[in-house]
This record gives structure tokens, sequence and C-alpha cells, in this order.
């Protein structure tokens, strides 16, 4: 599946959008980037599509790729994917002990942008108090619009509050 679009204005050059979601995306990073792509990799590209053209996001970014924007439009995914593992790693106490599900989810939403935003919410789970950072991580202006909106988005905030959740049963 995937959307087509494009359109033309004085101040842009043309974008013609081809945006795969779901596992076509995941099918199409593929034949880009290769062996490189992991599974890990794989639950990103899931979330975020892909594209080799670049359009414009939800907040009207021009973006390629993996939902890849600004400086991180001109890099390849893998090295990006890279990046904000080692930020999001960086923000938790024993980062290796953490379950793989618990660390996708933080990395999803560190490559989103929510994750470093919510200092409170990594100081709570670096506390152990996983209810408590995972209700801080859902008290958020982009969470409430995208469930407003009933976007993806609502869910993908979900899905880390739910995994940071499940710390609290390990």
């Amino acid at each position: 599946r995937f959307s087509e679009g494009g359109g033309q204005s004085d101040a842009q050059p043309e974008m013609r959008e081809t945006i795969f979601i779901g596992t076509d995306a995941v099918k199409e990073a593929k034949k880009v980037y290769g062996d490189s792509i992991t599974p890990e990799m794989e639950s990103l590209i899931i979330d975020e599509g892909f594209s080799t053209q670049p359009y414009r996001d939800t907040k009207g970014n021009v973006t390629v790729g993996v939902g890849q924007t600004d400086t991180f439009a001109n890099m390849s995914f893998p090295d990006v994917y890279k990046i904000k593992a080692e930020q999001a790693a960086s923000t938790i106490n024993n980062w290796e002990d953490v379950p793989s599900n618990v660390k996708e989810a933080i990395i999803s939403s560190n490559y989103r942008g929510d994750w470093l935003r919510s200092v409170k919410t990594i100081n709570l789970f670096n506390q152990g108090r996983y209810e408590e950072a995972a209700n801080e991580f859902l008290n958020n202006a982009d969470y409430r619009q995208a469930k407003r909106d009933k976007t993806g988005i609502a869910a993908r905030f979900e899905r880390t509050a739910d995994a940071i959740r499940s710390m609290s049963k390990k």
C-alpha cells in the first residue's frame, strides 16, 4: 500500500510522494539498505513508513527515507537509527538489562523526538517508578492532539507507555 500525491508551488520544488507503509515499507527499505536492516529497525520502519522521495510530514517538514528530516535527511537510515538508539540508551541506567520490547519502544519514541523531551519520564523510569513514568509519558500535548485527531501516533505513544508499564511486571 502506498499513497501518491504531489504538488508544486513557486517556493518549493515539485514533490512527488510515494510513501510505503507497514511491511511494504520494510520491503522497500531493504531494497535500499539490504542486510543492514535489523529486526529492531523493521519495527521502526513499520511505525514511520518509507519513501525514497521527499514529502511533507504531518508537521509540514520535508521528509525522506524513514521519517528523516533536517540534517538526518542526508544520512542513511541505519546511521540515523544508530544515533537515535545510542541517545536513548544514554538516558537509561542499566540499558543492557532492559527487555528488547521496551528498548524498541523507547528508541521509536526517541526517533520521533518524544523521549528526550520528557525528562520527568526518564527520571521516573530510572527510579523504577514505571507506572508513573508511563503516565507521565502520556502527559504530552502531541499525544493529546493525536488522540483528538485519531492518528497512529497516539497508538505509538500508548505502545511506549505499555512497554514502560511492563517493566513493573518483570
